[in-house]
């Protein structure tokens, strides 16, 4: 009768009413939560924005390693076997990367501060018959001896112009590197 008058969840009738069964119960409850907190070191293969950058060494939940990063081929346990392949990996994009640099250092100081001419028929008011665009300012660039590394894509014109109508003499921004620009001066001249 007093089973039947316990709410539902409590007593005989929801698994058992004796202080053995509700121990049993808080003690499972206990090592699910110990269970909840464990983690797994993972070494990431690429760079993820939210986590972390390529070679580093992580922990992170079990369930998402194992479903979500090591099936992606993002991430891969990190046992001593896989954090010595990922070294030896590693090591020659590390190489190239610090050959890009030296590349980036060697054309900025080729071009930071220069000046390069172009010149174009012109009325005598000084307005050009055509026009000075990026490509135009890569090729004079070409021309006096520097590949600049991103084309016609890394000149950025005065006051994002697009082309340059007049004769005069311009401070346009080039691209040397991923994110480097470094300024440079243009002169745009009539011809004879």
């Amino acid at each position: 009768a007093a089973s039947a008058a316990a709410p539902m969840g409590w007593g005989a009738g929801a698994g058992g009413g004796s202080m053995a069964a509700a121990a049993a119960r808080a003690v499972q409850r206990r090592s699910m939560g110990a269970k909840a907190r464990r983690k797994v070191d993972v070494v990431l293969r690429e760079e993820i924005a939210t986590l972390g950058y390529e070679g580093e060494e992580l922990r992170v939940r079990p369930g998402y390693a194992r479903n979500h990063l090591i099936p992606k081929g993002l991430a891969v346990y990190a046992t001593e076997a896989n954090r010595a392949a990922f070294r030896v990996e590693l090591a020659p994009e590390e190489a190239a990367a610090r050959g890009r640099a030296r590349e980036v250092a060697r054309v900025r100081a080729l071009v930071e501060g220069s000046e390069v001419t172009v010149k174009r028929a012109a009325q005598e008011s000084g307005a050009l018959y055509g026009s000075v665009t990026a490509e135009d300012v890569a090729e004079a660039w070409r021309e006096a001896g520097t590949r600049l590394p991103f084309g016609a894509d890394g000149v950025r014109l005065p006051d994002g112009a697009t082309r340059l109508k007049d004769v005069g003499t311009y401070q346009v921004s080039l691209q040397v590197g991923p994110d480097e620009w470094v300024g440079a001066t243009l002169v745009v001249d009539k011809e004879a």
